[in-house]
């Protein structure tokens, strides 16, 4: 009884919901870096090893002159967009502030459906896109926050999870007489839809780009510069999040309207109770 007692803090709604946030991100980055250790930069003595690279497996053409060449049809896919980034099954518990960076993050989901990326190429081009988005952001350093911590949970995810099986998707083998003809035709048909009054670039460009390295190159920039070419799925691990948070805020208000016709109900009795005492005759 002679200790002092604490008094109760009264935490918004929104502050609660930040400190969730905050440790459902702390927790997914916590379980990636479990889950995925063995995948990550650490040499034989278990030490932390940032300048290995990491190498996914890349698609392989057995027969002599032949080619890996794209796909006629491309399919690429963004699931999740900034939420969606991490391959190791922890997303960004539907979390996504900064809307403006969604395109460097759906064209870094789309470069691993790109024959003849690999991993350091696509997350290469995915900083690029951030550092050019933060530069000409009206709030950069937020932005610049928020593109640090993408690149933080790209960092600790096992990419070539998601690489290898976008790379197999993706490519087929032609004989090489007529590899160039296929990259010809792909380019074509992009820029007959995204870009008509510029199709003559089309043949310079494909005689630039006449290996599989220089074409897949060029086709993950060519997807910055024309967005739309992507499909824009929701991660469903994003949406259970989403779906989970709205369940909450939800819960939260119903609870907050409870409390208040709770106090209601008290008023009103006191006011009664208060009504009879001037009423007391002695």
């Amino acid at each position: 009884d002679n200790f002092p007692k604490k008094k109760k803090t009264l935490h918004t709604y929104e502050d609660v919901m930040e400190r969730r946030r905050l440790f459902l991100v702390g927790l997914g980055l916590m379980m990636m870096f479990v889950v995925g250790k063995a995948q990550f930069n650490f040499d034989e003595n278990g030490g932390f090893n940032p300048n290995r690279p990491k190498f996914c497996r890349p698609y392989i053409c057995r027969k002599e002159d032949t080619e890996v060449v794209p796909k006629r049809q491309l399919k690429l896919i963004s699931q999740g967009s900034c939420s969606g980034l991490s391959s190791g099954g922890i997303s960004m518990m539907g979390q996504n502030k900064d809307k403006e960076l969604d395109s460097c993050c759906d064209a870094r989901h789309a470069c691993n459906n790109i024959c003849g990326t690999s991993l350091k190429m696509c997350e290469d081009i995915f900083e690029s896109c951030l550092n050019a988005t933060c530069a000409t952001s009206i709030n950069s350093d937020e932005c610049s926050k928020n593109a640090n911590m993408y690149k933080l949970i790209g960092s600790l995810s096992d990419g070539c999870k998601k690489h290898e099986p976008g790379q197999d998707m993706a490519c087929e083998c032609l004989p090489s007489e007529k590899a160039q003809r296929r990259r010809t035709q792909i380019l074509s048909d992009i820029y007959k839809k995204y870009s008509p009054d510029s199709i003559e670039k089309v043949q310079s460009l494909t005689e630039k780009a006449n290996t599989p390295k220089k074409f897949a190159n060029l086709l993950a920039r060519l997807v910055t510069k024309f967005p739309s070419m992507i499909q824009v799925q929701v991660d469903p691990q994003q949406a259970y999040f989403e779906n989970l948070m709205k369940q909450s805020k939800a819960e939260a208000a119903a609870s907050s309207s409870n409390n208040k016709e709770d106090n209601v109900v008290v008023d009103e009795i006191v006011d009664g109770l208060e009504d009879e005492e001037d009423h007391i005759e002695l």
